[in-house]
């Protein structure tokens, strides 16, 4: 192309050959940079943790819990209380997983019931004070939660296994089929809600459990069997009748008129409520959750190692830290579930 170029000091003007950039003759021989290149495209690294082909940067699409295999988009939504589809929502148009064979439960009435002791009726302070609660009408396991039943929660990739395979007197008391039928220990609280939402339920609250001993007022039953003490024929009443847990349901007399049975022995059950001293001596008496927080759970029904009266009580009551080592935790404590 042409370019116009003034000549300095002669008021004229005279055409040069100029290139397309500009450049006049003398220029365009000049050593010019190279054009700029567009970066190379960076690979996208899939970053899948569980190994469902999804997460950050995976072609099936990003994943709402990267550490469990079956939760993520386009997943089935079981009845477990969590979201396994990744849509924001929990247990919508879900089918239980255990196809309604998941511990038989029973059905308890709405009504209103006692929860607490009356001063120096309980076992300890921290029994008290007594308080009238309504509860509306619950579902709750006719027995505690066996071995052979935790085993399907594992077997189906939504439960791990007890701390300890362990019993008092047996090596092999979780692994061996011949305790299939005895109540499964050493889980903690978090396993123990992980099973019951496997199993479309939830664990029950102190309120629920002293409701379903003691029965609805006038009721106010001290033990599931009634007001006399315990004994060896009615539960596992300590060293003088047994020395290890035993099948679920062995002691008929010992059941509630509904036919619940164990609440008092075999093995401690954990509670919904995070544990504070005295029970209901606040906060709400219409389906009472126990406190918003805390550091302990209750545990309540004692356990086979007791041969004292007042542990069995309905009013009863203990706490254990989650995941923590101790005497109770690995030994000692199971649970039942409610809905």
């Amino acid at each position: 192309m042409l370019c116009r170029r003034h000549a300095a000091g002669l008021f004229a003007w005279f055409l040069v050959a100029c290139s397309t950039t500009g450049q006049t003759p003398s220029d365009a021989g000049a050593a010019q940079p190279d054009a700029a290149q567009p970066d190379a495209a960076v690979p996208v690294v899939c970053n899948d943790e569980d190994g469902d082909r999804y997460g950050a940067g995976c072609d099936a699409g990003a994943d709402c819990d990267d550490t469990v295999a079956s939760i993520h988009l386009g997943s089935v939504e079981s009845c477990n209380g969590v979201d396994d589809t990744c849509d924001s929502a929990t247990d919508e148009g879900c089918t239980n997983p255990c196809a309604n064979d998941c511990g038989e439960d029973v059905p308890l009435p709405a009504g209103q019931s006692y929860q607490g002791a009356l001063p120096n009726e309980g076992f300890a302070p921290i029994d008290e004070p007594r308080r009238t609660v309504t509860l509306s009408a619950f579902r709750l396991d006719r027995y505690e939660v066996t071995n052979g039943l935790y085993k399907r929660c594992v077997a189906a990739g939504m439960c791990t296994p007890p701390n300890d395979l362990t019993s008092e007197t047996r090596a092999d008391y979780y692994e061996d089929a011949a305790y299939d039928d005895y109540p499964v220990i050493s889980v903690t609280h978090a396993q123990a809600e992980r099973f019951c939402a496997w199993a479309g339920k939830r664990l029950p609250t102190e309120a629920e459990y002293e409701r379903a001993v003691r029965g609805l007022i006038p009721s106010d039953r001290d033990y599931p069997w009634g007001d006399a003490e315990p004994d060896c024929n009615v539960t596992t009443f300590g060293a003088l009748c047994v020395s290890d847990t035993q099948p679920v349901g062995s002691y008929p007399t010992g059941a509630t008129p509904e036919g619940i049975h164990d609440l008092a022995g075999n093995a401690w059950e954990w509670m919904h409520d995070w544990y504070r001293g005295s029970p209901g001596r606040d906060g709400d008496a219409v389906n009472p959750q126990g406190p918003l927080t805390g550091e302990t759970h209750v545990i309540k029904g004692s356990s086979w190692t007791f041969s004292t009266p007042g542990y069995y009580r309905a009013t009863s009551r203990f706490n254990v830290a989650d995941g923590a080592y101790s005497y109770f935790h690995d030994r000692f404590v199971g649970f039942r579930c409610a809905r």
